[in-house]
C-alpha cells in the first residue's frame, strides 16, 4: 500500500511536491547550493523560519497568521495540507494565485486534483496547467505560460542584485591572502623614471588644516617608493596651512604648493590633476596617513593586474570595534553603494583626465562619483592590503562628511544612472506616451494602476515603464512575474531604493515616447484620461499638464498647485472640494502642478534633467516646474476632463524627509517664488480669507476660504451613495445625479455633488441647499442649509426620525409617501424617478428600427433573483441581455455585452421590441418604480414588468405586468403588442413621460418648493465659512 502524504519525511514531501525552486531559494538566501537536495535541506532548516518561500508564486506573507506561524515553526506537512483542501476553502497561495478564483473561466483544476498532489494547488498547476491557461486574481488576470516564462529572468535579477548588494565591510582580515599576494607582487620591478619625472602624482587638497597636514605629508615622505610628487592645493585657507606646506617643500623639492581661491575640494583636486606629471595619480586627504609601502604596492599591483585603476583595503576603527572594507566590485556594485575610498585609490592620470576629473558641482560624495565614472571606462581592481586606517569617531562638525546633506548621494547616483545628454539626442516615437511609474514595497496598487492605464487610454500609443525601487524580493517577485509577461510594459528592478525622483527619471530615460507622463503607482486613471491631456500640449505655451486628481471618495485631492502667501510654500488648489468646483481650472494658468500625474514633452524633461534627486520624495515636482518656467517660459495647465484617483502617500516612508525637502526648496527659491495667486479662488467663486499652516517650521499652507451666498444662483450640493472612482461612475445613481444636476443648472443653480465618504463630510460646506438622494447611505442634515431628502430606493432603511430632521422630503413612490406622511407627521411629497430626455426620447420620424427582440439590462449577481429573465428563458423568449454575470448562463447569441455606456442606452432601447423590468421585492411592495421603465417608455418601447404597487396609477398601457409564463410569452410576441395600445397611443404615453417625468420637470419642482420654503420661513442669506 502506498504511503500517505502524512507519512512522508519533510524532505521527501518538499521534493515530491514539485513546488521547490532551488534558484528562487538561492536568490532569497543569497547563497549557492550544489544540488536541489542541499538547497531543500537548508530551506527546511533555515529558510522556513525566515518566511522564505519555495516558489516565486508562493508568498508566506500573504497567508493567514496561523499558517505563517506554522511555517516559521517548520511545519511543512500541516501547511501544505491546507493547499490540498477544496479550492474554495484554501487561502491564497500568493498574491497572484488565489485558489477560489482558478475556475472562473471554466473547470481546469478540481479539488480532487489538488487533494491527490503532494504540492496541492501550486504543485498540480506546475505539472499540468496548459500554457494558455488564464488565471484570474483580485487585481485582474494573467496567462500561465507567459508568467512562468518570465520567472527565470525575475529570479536571476533578484539573485544577482542581492549578491551585489552584500555588505562591503567584514569583521576579519584575510592575512594569508594578503601574504600570498605580496609574495607575487614584491618581485615586480618598478618602471624607471624618464628624466626624473615621477611615477605617481599625489594630490592633497587642503583648507584650514595647519594642525594636521604635516602628519599626512610625513607619511608620503616615508614611502618606500620615492618616484613621486606631492601637489598640495591650498583651497583658500585663512590659517597657517600654506606656511606649513612651504616649510616642508623647502626641504623636499618633490613637494609643491598651489594656492587657489576657495572653490571646494573637487576644484582643488582638479587643480592638482592639471598640474600632475606622473603616469599615475593618487589622492590623500590632510587628516589621513599611508603605510610606508602604500605607493610601491599600489603601483606593483596595477602592473600585475594590468589595471588602469586599483584600490586597497581600509581598516575601520569605531568605538573600540575594528572592521575592514575590502570589496571587489565594479560599476554595478558602485551604483548600489560606494566601496572605494579615494585615499586608497590610484588611477592612471590619463584615465582621470578622460573622465573629466572631479565634479565641481557636488558638495559631498565626490569620491563616489569619481569612482563610478572611472568604473564606466575601466574596472577598478582590489589590492588585498590595508592602505589606510580610519577612526570614524574622530569626525568634527566642520568635516564635509557631516556638514553637507546626505541627499548628495542621490544626486551622484542619479547623474550616473541617467544619461540625459544621450536622451536628448535619441529619437522618440511620434505620438507615443511613456508612462514612468516608480514603485517601492508594493505590488497590488501598482498592478491596479498599470491595469487601469492599459485599459483606459483609448487609442493612444502608450508604453508603461515600471521602475521597482529595490522592493523586498516577495514584492518584486509578484510584480515582476505579473508585468514582465506583458509586451506593453517594461519592468525594471533597481537593486536599492533610489527614491521617487531617480525612479521617475529612469523610467523616462528608458522610454521611447514623444511624451512622458510621470504617474504614481497609487493612482487609478479613469476612462478617457489621456486624450484631453495630450490636447492641452498642442498649445506650445503649456509646459506640462495634470489631470484633476481626486481622492477615492471623489473629492478633489488637487486641482493644481497655487502659491497662497508671499514667499511661502504652495499648496493644493481646492483640496477636499467637490469635483465640480474645479470646472474653472481649464482656463487657468498655473505656476506648478503635482508630480503624482503630469504629462510633459519628453524633450523638455531631458533638457531640464528631470526631477532633482536632491529632493527625497517631496518638493521635487514643484522645483521641476519652477525650473521649467525659468528656462522656457510658459505655464502649466490642469485639465478637469481628465480624472485620476489618487490614494495619496501610500508608499512606505513617503513623508520622512518633509523638513529637509522644504528647507532645501526654500533655500533655492526664497525671493523668487511666484506672487500669491489668490485670483484663482475668486474665479472659482470663493475668497481666500486666511492662510494657516501644518505646524511645521516651514509650513505647508492650509487655506481658509469663504463663499458669499448668491440669491439669484443658489448652490445645491447633491449627496448620494455611489462610490468614488471608475466603479462609482458605473452606478445608476451616478447617472441619475448627473442628469438631475444638469437640469438644476438649467434652472440657474450652481450644483456640486458628493459621493460615498465625502457625502458625510461637513467640515467644508458652502451649499445653500443640501439635497440628499437617499439610497444606501444615511446622510445628516447640514446646519444653515435648506435640507432636502429624496428617497429613491431602500425605503426600509429610512426612519421617521430621519424624515423629521429634513426641511423638505420627497419619495419616488405614491403609496410610501402617503403612508410615511401619516406615520411621521411630516409631509412626504411624491416625486417619482425621471428620465434624461437628451438620451431617452422617441426615434426620429421615419427612422424607427426595432431590430432587437425583447431586451434586458442588468447584472446577474448571487444575491438577486432575476425572475423575469429566468421566466423569459423558460418561456422560450428570444432575449438580448446586457450585464455582467450572464456569459455562462445564456446562449452566446443572447449575450450582447457585459456593460453599456449610459449615453448609448437610449439607442439600445429604441432598437428593442420590448424591455423587461424587475424590482427588488421591498421596492416593489413599497411602490418604488425603477427609473429604467421611465427611460424605456420615453424611447417609445413597451415594458413588461413584475408587479409593483401603484404601477398602473403612473403609467398607461405601455407597461404591462405578467402573471404567468404564458402571459409573458404572449406579451413579448408580435401579437402581444396590441396590449400596449396603438402606435399613436404608445407615442402619446411616451410624450407624456418626456413632459411630466423629465429631470427638467423634477428640477422645476425642487427649485420652486425650496423658494417657497424660504419665503415661508423668511430665511435670510448668510455667509458659509470654513
Amino acid at each position: 500500500m502506498s504511503k500517505t502524504f502524512d507519512q512522508y519525511s519533510d524532505l521527501d514531501l518538499l521534493l515530491d511536491s514539485g513546488i521547490f525552486d532551488r534558484y528562487w531559494y538561492s536568490a532569497q538566501s543569497d547563497r549557492f547550493f550544489s544540488s536541489v537536495q542541499a538547497a531543500a535541506e537548508d530551506f527546511l532548516a533555515l529558510g522556513m523560519s525566515k518566511e522564505m518561500s519555495p516558489h516565486p508564486l508562493m508568498d508566506v506573507r500573504s497567508w493567514p497568521g496561523h499558517l505563517r506561524t506554522a511555517w516559521k515553526d517548520g511545519k511543512l506537512g500541516p501547511v501544505l495540507k491546507w493547499f490540498r483542501r477544496s479550492l474554495d476553502s484554501q487561502p491564497p497561495v500568493g498574491p497572484l494565485l488565489v485558489p477560489r478564483m482558478l475556475n472562473t473561466r471554466g473547470n481546469v483544476i478540481s479539488s480532487g486534483d489538488v487533494a491527490a498532489h503532494a504540492g496541492g494547488t501550486l504543485g498540480w498547476l506546475l505539472q499540468h496547467a496548459p500554457d494558455d491557461y488564464v488565471v484570474d486574481f483580485p487585481e485582474g488576470q494573467w496567462v500561465w505560460g507567459n508568467v512562468l516564462s518570465s520567472k527565470t529572468k525575475i529570479v536571476d535579477t533578484i539573485k544577482t542584485q542581492t549578491y551585489k548588494s552584500r555588505r562591503r565591510v567584514t569583521a576579519k582580515w584575510d592575512k594569508s591572502a594578503e601574504d600570498e599576494w605580496r609574495g607575487r607582487v614584491n618581485p615586480i620591478g618598478l618602471p624607471s623614471s624618464n628624466g626624473g619625472e615621477p611615477l605617481v602624482s599625489i594630490i592633497m587638497p587642503a583648507w584650514n588644516r595647519a594642525d594636521v597636514i604635516a602628519k599626512a605629508i610625513r607619511s608620503v615622505q616615508r614611502q618606500t617608493m620615492d618616484l613621486w610628487e606631492l601637489i598640495v592645493v591650498d583651497d583658500g585657507s585663512s590659517d597657517a596651512t600654506r606656511d606649513v606646506v612651504r616649510l616642508l617643500a623647502t626641504a623636499d623639492p618633490r613637494i609643491s604648493l598651489i594656492s587657489a581661491e576657495h572653490g571646494g575640494v573637487s576644484a582643488a583636486r582638479n587643480h592638482g590633476i592639471n598640474r600632475a606629471t606622473g603616469r599615475w595619480v593618487s589622492f590623500l586627504d590632510t587628516d589621513n596617513v599611508w603605510p610606508d609601502e602604500y605607493l610601491e604596492l599600489s603601483i606593483k599591483g596595477a602592473l600585475e593586474s594590468d589595471a588602469q585603476a586599483v584600490y586597497a583595503g581600509l581598516e575601520l576603527h569605531n568605538a573600540g570595534e575594528v572592521s575592514y572594507r575590502a570589496y571587489q566590485g565594479a560599476l554595478d556594485e558602485l551604483m548600489i553603494v560606494n566601496h572605494i575610498d579615494l585615499n586608497v585609490l590610484t588611477v592612471e592620470r590619463s584615465l582621470a583626465v578622460e573622465v573629466g576629473g572631479f565634479d565641481e558641482g557636488l558638495k559631498r560624495w565626490v569620491d563616489h562619483d569619481f569612482a563610478i565614472r572611472i568604473a564606466k571606462l575601466s574596472v577598478p581592481r582590489l589590492l588585498p592590503f590595508i592602505g589606510c586606517k580610519y577612526w570614524d569617531d574622530r569626525e568634527a562638525e566642520t568635516r564635509i562628511t557631516t556638514s553637507e546633506s546626505e541627499s548628495w548621494q542621490w544626486v551622484v547616483l542619479g547623474k550616473n544612472l541617467v544619461d540625459w545628454q544621450s536622451k536628448e539626442e535619441r529619437t522618440t516615437v511620434p505620438g507615443r506616451v511613456t508612462i514612468s511609474m516608480p514603485v517601492y514595497q508594493d505590488w497590488s496598487m501598482t498592478a491596479r494602476a498599470v491595469k487601469s492605464v492599459l485599459e483606459r487610454s483609448g487609442s493612444v500609443d502608450i508604453e508603461v515603464v515600471v521602475i521597482d525601487n529595490g522592493s523586498a524580493y516577495h514584492y518584486s517577485a509578484a510584480l515582476g512575474l505579473l508585468l514582465e509577461s506583458d509586451p506593453r510594459v517594461k519592468y525594471v528592478r533597481l537593486p536599492r531604493n533610489l527614491n521617487f525622483a531617480i525612479g521617475s527619471n529612469y523610467g523616462a530615460y528608458l522610454g521611447t515616447g514623444e511624451f512622458t507622463c510621470f504617474l504614481n503607482n497609487d493612482t487609478i486613471v479613469r476612462e478617457g484620461w489621456l486624450e484631453p491631456l495630450l490636447e492641452r500640449l498642442q498649445n506650445p505655451a503649456v509646459l506640462a499638464v495634470q489631470p484633476l486628481l481626486q481622492y477615492p471618495d471623489d473629492s478633489i485631492q488637487t486641482a493644481g498647485t497655487v502659491f497662497m502667501a508671499e514667499n511661502r510654500l504652495p499648496g493644493h488648489f481646492l483640496a477636499n472640494h467637490p469635483p465640480e468646483d474645479a470646472a474653472i481650472v481649464a482656463d487657468s494658468e498655473f505656476s506648478a502642478i503635482t508630480g503624482a500625474c503630469m504629462l510633459w514633452r519628453t524633450k523638455d524633461v531631458a533638457s531640464l534633467r528631470g526631477f532633482d534627486p536632491f529632493f527625497v520624495n517631496g518638493m521635487e515636482d514643484i522645483d521641476l516646474c519652477l525650473r521649467a518656467i525659468e528656462q522656457n517660459g510658459g505655464y502649466f495647465a490642469v485639465e478637469p476632463r481628465s480624472k485620476v484617483t489618487h490614494h495619496e502617500s501610500k508608499t512606505p516612508g513617503r513623508g520622512r524627509n518633509i523638513v529637509s525637502n522644504r528647507r532645501e526648496f526654500m533655500k533655492r527659491w526664497a525671493g523668487k517664488l511666484p506672487s500669491p495667486e489668490t485670483d484663482k479662488y475668486v474665479r472659482a467663486g470663493f475668497e481666500l480669507a486666511h492662510v494657516g499652516g501644518d505646524n511645521n517650521f516651514i509650513p505647508s499652507p492650509r487655506p481658509i476660504v469663504t463663499r458669499a451666498k448668491q440669491p439669484d444662483k443658489p448652490r445645491w450640493g447633491i449627496r448620494f451613495a455611489a462610490t468614488g472612482g471608475s466603479n462609482g461612475d458605473k452606478w445608476g445613481d451616478t447617472h441619475y445625479v448627473n442628469s438631475l444636476a444638469e437640469a438644476l443648472r438649467g434652472a440657474d443653480c450652481e450644483v456640486v455633488s458628493y459621493r460615498h465618504g465625502h457625502n458625510v463630510d461637513q467640515d467644508q460646506v458652502f451649499d445653500d441647499v443640501n439635497l440628499v438622494i437617499r439610497g444606501l447611505d444615511k446622510i445628516s442634515p447640514i446646519p444653515g442649509a435648506v435640507n432636502v431628502l429624496w428617497v429613491i430606493s431602500h425605503p426600509e432603511d429610512v426612519s421617521v426620525e430621519e424624515i423629521q430632521s429634513f426641511d423638505l422630503v420627497y419619495a419616488s413612490s405614491l403609496s410610501w409617501s402617503a403612508d410615511m406622511t401619516k406615520l411621521s407627521g411630516r409631509e412626504v411629497r411624491p416625486l417619482l424617478q425621471a428620465t434624461d430626455t437628451s438620451r431617452f426620447h422617441l426615434p426620429a420620424l421615419g427612422s424607427e428600427d426595432r431590430s432587437r427582440p425583447t431586451t434586458f439590462v442588468g447584472a446577474n449577481t448571487y444575491n438577486r433573483d432575476r425572475k423575469v429573465v429566468s421566466d423569459a428563458l423558460v418561456s422560450g423568449i428570444d432575449l438580448r441581455i446586457i450585464g455582467h454575470g450572464w456569459a455562462d448562463v445564456l446562449e452566446p447569441r443572447m449575450y450582447e455585452a457585459e456593460g453599456i455606456k449610459n449615453e448609448l442606452l437610449g439607442d439600445f432601447y429604441r432598437s428593442s421590441k420590448r424591455v423587461l423590468a424587475d424590482h427588488w421585492t421591498d421596492m416593489a411592495e413599497q411602490g418604488f418604480i425603477q427609473n429604467r421603465i421611465f427611460d424605456a417608455i420615453a424611447c417609445g418601447t413597451p415594458v413588461v414588468s413584475d408587479q409593483v404597487s401603484g404601477l398602473s396609477d403612473v403609467f398607461g398601457s405601455m407597461v404591462q405586468v405578467y402573471e404567468s409564463l404564458d402571459e409573458l410569452r404572449w406579451l413579448c410576441s408580435p401579437e402581444g403588442l396590441a396590449a400596449f395600445g396603438t402606435g399613436e397611443e404608445r407615442a402619446a404615453q411616451a410624450r407624456q413621460v418626456l413632459e411630466q417625468h423629465s429631470f427638467q420637470a423634477r428640477a422645476r419642482t425642487l427649485t420652486q418648493d425650496v423658494r417657497e420654503w424660504l419665503l415661508q420661513r423668511n430665511v435670510k442669506p448668510s455667509m458659509n465659512e470654513v
